[in-house]
């Protein structure tokens, strides 16, 4: 995927020790929070011993003695102690085994294809005495720099353990609990007071049932102010309570979907073939001082040795035209002659001064250069599957999952809208390069303080749940505590039936669709919402959609595939085995041996039985010759398909077999139709998946109809 990434680093004053190349390489500082090799973060100093100090301190040179990852660690000691930076720069040059002046790049593994460089700069000039004579080391003594960077190492330690009692020693947690406060200034969105800032805050609460909840809360920021962290929210200000601060009440369970739910959708279309992801990278962490501050003190400089020069120029002309009028022609061009030395002095200070300000804008607008980089989307994987279980679990995860989460999800933003709670956040996906892209995410749950949350949901949290987020409807009704056949009822089929889903058939397998993007197409089209940004493969497959399942007159069961297809699926393989098989079929009742079914049952493939009510199954084979005694698959009659491809995969669903068969192209995704819009009409790639009917009994009001195929 692309990725935009900030400005290059800022200019080093020192030479760094590579040298030109045929290949441009724009080197940047190398870090990013928490990637120091020896932060605070860390509890162990791999690669180090007291030996390897000892040994240091007796003078030897630590590029024999430690690694690099020490060496980065104590290099502005270093700096000091000998006059050259140690530093770890990345590299924009694409592709492995790159090496500049005999120095190979560094990979952090097989998916990075830039890498960083360990690089030492040229040697620093030192300070002078006034006589001339250098001061090595500013002064400072050898055996001291050393004894400051020995201490520095053994100083490293582990990391403090995290306060707040029990909670931190348990094996679970909430999966979602890290929620920094926030702050809105006046007239912003989201403030309640026009005399200061409103702080927002999350906490944690069990209603009486057990469920795992969260509440909205908010104060003036003065209220917060105390104790060097700031006051707890047991706090509102004098004579305020919690209730009247107290803006929602969601389920943490309900934004533990949501949350797996938008990042799923999110990750999904950075995986979608036709587009091209355009991420913002995290922002990096540098231990050196920002490059701004040294612009800017140049920028001070040159400004006030510029402002007397303008008050030269004005003498000059002055003079010049004094000299004019006296008629000394010779004074008055010396003068005019001064005044142009000035102005062109002048001019070099505005464009030093311009091209410093340049500098600065580029440098906090983050000026974006693409660069192509992997990102590991099995992250996000874990992440989606492990808040998915946690909203089963009452909100509940491993505690190493929870930590995983409160690294992952940042920037966390509550507002209430309505009967809703509006989230959003900021996911960071982590790069092969080694940095993070940002993810934004956002959302929308219930606001169960409201009368309407206390009760069954209404149709609009229904409906989001189910079309527009595209979960199942069991997954539905669990997050919602009710049963399928009560949202059936009350929510989901009167909605369709408002929104021009009206036929039996058409509801129930819209409900029981094994497949999401077909609800999610549906909710956009029925309630003309406005296009999020992705798209279906083709306009005639949307088309397609549209019309079946809007077509008062569908005949369908009551299941997305009301059919056992697991047969149908072994006699397609058993006809597409070969290419002598593919072409001449085989007997119809060696198929029906083999399958363990009637003869009847396999001519029924290729020529069904007319109903004259309910479902009617769709064409699948076709007869291999005039007598009809033979059966093979049949071919797929569109463009480079055509006499050398099958329609091999079974695909019963409604608009598949509105063409009138039951069978697409595995290549081509298109069914052997050859009238109308079905030449044209390609089902996504979602469609090679393989679903069955769950049996007969039950009810879709108890369990989905629809299931996945064993094969």
């Amino acid at each position: 995927m692309w990725l935009t990434s900030s400005a290059d680093a800022a200019d080093s004053r020192s030479a760094l020790s590579l040298p030109t190349c045929t290949r441009r390489s724009n080197l940047r500082e190398h870090g990013r929070p928490g990637s120091h090799p020896y932060s605070a973060r860390h509890a162990q100093r791999p690669g180090l011993t007291d030996l390897d100090i000892a040994r240091y301190l007796e003078g030897e040179d630590p590029a024999e003695v430690f690694d690099a990852d020490v060496r980065f660690f104590i290099a502005k000691v270093e700096l000091i102690r000998t006059g050259r930076y140690f530093r770890r720069l990345n590299n924009d040059i694409r592709g492995r085994n790159i090496v500049l002046d005999g120095i190979p790049a560094t990979y952090r593994d097989d998916l990075d294809e830039y890498g960083y460089f360990d690089v030492l700069s040229a040697p620093w000039e030192w300070p002078t005495d006034e006589e001339g004579n250098e001061i090595p080391r500013f002064g400072v003594p050898d055996r001291v720099c050393r004894q400051v960077a020995a201490r520095l190492l053994r100083e490293l330690r582990a990391p403090k353990a995290p306060t707040g009692g029990q909670a931190h020693h348990t094996s679970t947690r909430r999966a979602l609990q890290c929620f920094p406060n926030w702050v809105v200034s006046p007239g912003h969105f989201g403030s309640k007071y026009d005399d200061e800032p409103t702080q927002w805050g999350v906490q944690a609460r069990v209603n009486t049932s057990g469920r795992a909840n969260a509440i909205l809360l908010f104060r003036r920021e003065s209220a917060a102010a105390g104790s060097r962290t700031g006051r707890g929210w047991s706090y509102f200000g004098v004579g305020e309570s919690r209730p009247d601060h107290t803006a929602a009440t969601f389920s943490l369970i309900e934004l533990e979907a949501s949350v797996a739910s938008r990042l799923d959708h999110g990750v999904r279309s950075l995986l979608d073939p036709t587009t091209i992801a355009q991420l913002t990278e995290a922002q990096r962490r540098s231990d050196d001082a920002d490059p701004t501050t040294t612009w800017r003190h140049q920028i001070a400089l040159k400004t006030p040795a510029r402002t007397p020069l303008e008050g030269e120029i004005k003498g000059h002309r002055t003079m010049a035209a004094i000299s004019a009028a006296a008629g000394d022609e010779d004074e008055a061009k010396a003068y005019a002659a001064q005044v142009t030395e000035v102005k062109t002095k002048v001019a070099a200070y505005d464009a030093e001064i311009e091209r410093l300000k340049a500098k600065i804008r580029k440098h906090e607008s983050g000026s974006a250069t693409v660069r192509h980089d992997h990102t590991d989307v099995s992250v996000a994987v874990h992440l989606v599957a492990g808040l998915e279980s946690a909203a089963r679990n009452n909100g509940e995860s491993p505690s190493k999952f929870g930590t995983l989460c409160d690294e992952t999800f940042i920037e966390w933003r509550f507002h209430v809208d309505g009967e809703d709670v509006l989230w959003s956040c900021t996911a960071l996906l982590p790069l092969a390069s080694g940095a993070h892209a940002q993810l934004p995410l956002t959302g929308r749950i219930r606001n169960v303080r409201t009368r309407t949350g206390r009760n069954l949901a209404n149709t609009d949290t229904v409906v989001r749940y189910l079309f527009e987020e595209g979960r199942e409807l069991t997954a539905t009704a669990d997050l919602l505590q009710v049963t399928r056949a009560t949202l059936l009822k009350k929510r989901v089929m009167p909605w369709l039936v408002a929104n021009g889903v009206t036929s039996r058939g058409a509801k129930c397998a819209l409900v029981d669709h094994p497949i999401a993007e077909v609800r999610q197409e549906l909710h956009r089209w029925v309630t003309r919402a406005a296009d999020d940004g992705t798209k279906s493969l083709t306009s005639a497959y949307t088309e397609r959609l549209r019309s079946t399942y809007t077509d008062p007159g569908l005949a369908w069961g009551d299941a997305a595939v009301p059919d056992d297809t697991v047969w149908i699926t072994d006699a397609i393989a058993l006809l597409t085995v070969d290419t002598p098989t593919r072409q001449h079929g085989l007997p119809i009742l060696d198929v029906a041996l083999a399958l363990g079914k009637t003869e009847d049952e396999v001519r029924e493939l290729v020529k069904p039985q007319r109903r004259s009510g309910g479902f009617t199954r769709p064409i699948y084979l076709a007869y291999a010759n005039q007598a009809k005694s033979h059966v093979k698959a049949i071919p797929c009659p569109h463009g480079k398909c055509r006499r050398r491809r099958y329609a091999d995969h079974a695909s019963l669903l409604p608009e598949v077999a509105a063409s009138g068969y039951g069978v697409i192209c595995s290549h081509c995704r298109r069914t052997p139709a050859e009238d109308g819009a079905w030449p044209v009409t390609q089902y996504p790639a979602t469609y090679l998946g393989r679903w069955t009917s769950a049996g007969g009994g039950g009810s879709l009001r108890e369990a989905p109809r629809t299931i996945s195929s064993p094969r």
